[in-house]
C-alpha cells in the first residue's frame, strides 16, 4: 500500500471486525520479517518464518478502526452468559447454535491450520469439550477483544452496534475497554437492528433509516478520521449514543422491506 497511514482506516464488519482490530494489536506489538522459502517461493505457495530472533518491523498504525458489529469474544460465543443473548436469541439471525459452531471452526482451525472443508476434522470440532474449547477461545489470536495486554497505543474508533444483537453485550464490553484504556472510542447502538445490519442499507425506506443511517455515520467517521491524520480531536463519551427508532418499529420496517426485496 502506497498510501500514507494517515489516509487508511481498517474495518469491517462481524468476523472483518475481528480481523480489523486484530490487525492494529499486531502493528502495535511489531511484526517479524518473513521471507519467502527458496523451495517454494517461487511456487508462491509458502513463506518461511525469518523467527521471532528476526528484528520486528515497525509499521505505522492507520488512522482509524471502524469496527461494525464486532465479533471479537468467542468466548462469549461459547458460554452465552451475558443479557444480550436472552433478550436477543428471537429477534437475532446469530443464534447460540450458531455461534457455538462459528467459535469451534475457527479456534479448531487456529489449533491445526484450517480445515480446508474436511469433513473428518470439522466432526474433530464438534467434539472438543467446552473448558478446552473456552480456553482456545481466550487467546487474543482469535479473540482479540481479550487482549491481555490491553488497547492503549490503538487510533481512533467507532463501534456500530445493533441493539437487537446477541453479541450487543459483548460489543459494549468492548467500548468499555477500549475507553478504560485511553482510545478515543465513539459507539453508537441502533435501536432493535440485528447484526451487521449495515450491510441490508440498499433496504433503507423512510420507515427503516437506521441502514442508512449506519452507513452515513461510517462514512463521515472515516473521512474525519483521514481528514485529522487519525488524532483525536477530542475524547470519547464515557456513553454509548443510542440512535432512536423511526416513526414505526425499525425491526417491523426493516422486516418488510426484506419481505419486499426477497419477493422481487
Amino acid at each position: 500500500i502506497l498510501a500514507p497511514s494517515s489516509s487508511i482506516v481498517v474495518g469491517g464488519d462481524s468476523a472483518g471486525a475481528n480481523l480489523a482490530l486484530g490487525l492494529a494489536l499486531d502493528i502495535r506489538r511489531g511484526f517479524h520479517r518473513s521471507c519467502p522459502s527458496a523451495a517454494e517461493g517461487d511456487a508462491g505457495s509458502g513463506y518461511a518464518d525469518a523467527g521471532a530472533s528476526s528484528p520486528p518491523v515497525a509499521l505505522p498504525m492507520p488512522a482509524g478502526l471502524l469496527l461494525i458489529s464486532p465479533w471479537v469474544d468467542l468466548v462469549d460465543s461459547i458460554m452465552r452468559e451475558k443479557a444480550s443473548w436472552k433478550e436477543n436469541e428471537d429477534l437475532d439471525f446469530i443464534t447460540g447454535e450458531l455461534a457455538e459452531r462459528f467459535a469451534r471452526w475457527v479456534v479448531f482451525a487456529q489449533k491445526i491450520g484450517g480445515t480446508r472443508g474436511d469433513n473428518g476434522r470439522l466432526k474433530q470440532a464438534s467434539e472438543l469439550q467446552k473448558d478446552e474449547l473456552v480456553q482456545m477461545a481466550s487467546s487474543h489470536e482469535v479473540s482479540p477483544g481479550l487482549s491481555t495486554d490491553g488497547f492503549s497505543g490503538l487510533p481512533k474508533v467507532l463501534v456500530l452496534t445493533g441493539g437487537g444483537e446477541t453479541l450487543r453485550d459483548s460489543q459494549l464490553e468492548l467500548v468499555c475497554h477500549l475507553r478504560r484504556d485511553g482510545v478515543c472510542t465513539e459507539s453508537e447502538v441502533y435501536a432493535e437492528m440485528p447484526h451487521a445490519f449495515v450491510l441490508c442499507n440498499f433496504l433503507c425506506t423512510d420507515t427503516c433509516q437506521a441502514l442508512g443511517l449506519g452507513v452515513d455515520r461510517a462514512a463521515d467517521f472515516v473521512i474525519s478520521c483521514t481528514q485529522s491524520g487519525g488524532n483525536p480531536s477530542s475524547q470519547s463519551s464515557s456513553d454509548s449514543s443510542v440512535v432512536p427508532q423511526g416513526p414505526i418499529s425499525d425491526r417491523v420496517g426493516f422486516l418488510a422491506a426484506w419481505i419486499r426485496y426477497t419477493n422481487m
